[in-house]
């Protein structure tokens, strides 16, 4: 069986594997929170180049948002605040995401992990 109707792809071509990539979901997460040190935009970060012989670089993250839960309550009152957001209300986005792209079977966090 092929799985769930084509929805997502990757370059140039249709795939019916959901393409999961959890870096690119922290990078976004990072930026828009400006939690890294010397970098405020996707094209700041952009700009960083690995130097000649090193294969990584060591990114700083800013003081201020080192307690910070990575997902955070938001509220129409308040706006995100500093409390971790209910796995409930975690639960209830993932679903919804996955049954507007067209999965519909029951999937789980640990399932698309493992695809």
């Amino acid at each position: 069986m092929r799985g769930p109707p084509c929805s997502f792809g990757s370059v140039g071509k249709q795939h019916h594997i959901l393409l999961y990539n959890c870096t690119a979901y922290f990078w976004a997460l990072a930026i828009a929170d400006k939690a890294l040190l010397h970098i405020e935009s996707l094209e700041d970060l952009l700009e960083i180049k690995i130097p000649v012989g090193k294969d990584k670089i060591d990114l700083m993250f800013e003081d201020s948002v080192l307690d910070l839960p990575i997902l955070r309550k938001c509220t129409k009152e308040k706006g995100t605040i500093e409390e971790p957001m209910p796995k409930y209300a975690f639960l209830r986005i993932f679903r919804a995401t996955l049954r507007k792209a067209g999965y519909f079977a029951g999937a789980t966090i640990h399932a698309v992990r493992r695809f």
